[in-house]
């Protein structure tokens, strides 16, 4: 890659200001932008926090490269936490105040991605999409260039993508892909960035784990048995991690 990518959690908290007063900090030069949300895992579940059962080199390395907000908080649940990082505000002024199919966003709202799209960003969208939509919306409808789409958290359910030839922007086009959910949705970024690299990009990559029910990839399913954890439960970090957390809890 020629151009950086920089991975933040807080940018939607720059609103209107990535247009202009960014681009002149940077020296024009625009970072692209490689938003990675895991889902329903907690702050004592990753290695560079003190967990030794969870294993997670890639995270702690980036842990180590990166600077880690410990003190940061969030939402008491996925859905207000999502919301409030898409729009830049506290989870109570958003109108997502819980998990739910319905999201009460107002309509002049504006997300992170439209922020992107208006300073000339290609943009994507991939994996869980709760609480980026306004209620009946689809995530094309935030002017994502492109989006594959999970609701929730079933690996089997078959979810939304975005269509290229439909005319009518109330369809949507269900696709039945082989593979492990989180797989398409890394190769469907790569193969994103891979197609952008001369544009400056913007690109939201939302996993659906550790998050129940806990279908992990089989080939690290055996790393936790090995350590003596239920086959059924070792496969997620949040479930390998709850013998560590119970003393805590206690």
């Amino acid at each position: 890659m020629t151009k950086a990518i920089t991975a933040l959690a807080l940018f939607a908290c720059m609103g209107g200001r990535l247009t202009a007063e960014t681009t002149a900090e940077t020296g024009g030069r625009r970072p692209n932008v490689l938003l990675i949300i895991t889902d329903d895992q907690g702050y004592g579940e990753f290695g560079f926090t003190g967990n030794e059962n969870v294993l997670t080199p890639n995270m702690d390395k980036l842990a180590k490269q990166s600077a880690v907000f410990s003190n940061f908080i969030v939402a008491p649940a996925c859905s207000p936490t999502r919301s409030s990082l898409m729009m830049g505000r506290n989870h109570f002024k958003t109108g997502v105040w819980g998990v739910g199919p319905a999201c009460n966003i107002l309509d002049d709202e504006v997300f992170m991605p439209q922020f992107f799209k208006q300073a000339g960003y290609a943009t994507a969208l991939f994996g869980k999409g709760d609480s980026v939509q306004r209620r009946e919306q689809r995530p094309w409808h935030l002017d994502v260039d492109e989006s594959s789409v999970v609701w929730g958290y079933d690996h089997k359910d078959p979810r939304m993508f975005e269509k290229e030839v439909v005319a009518d922007e109330e369809k949507q086009v269900v696709v039945n892909k082989k593979g492990y959910t989180c797989d398409i949705n890394v190769d469907d970024t790569i193969r994103f960035i891979r197609k952008n690299r001369g544009k400056p990009w913007w690109c939201d990559l939302s996993f659906i784990i550790p998050h129940a029910p806990w279908e992990a990839a089989p080939e690290y399913r055996k790393i936790y048995k090995d350590k003596g954890y239920s086959p059924i439960f070792s496969p997620t970090a949040g479930a390998a991690s709850r013998r560590w957390m119970r003393p805590w809890a206690a």
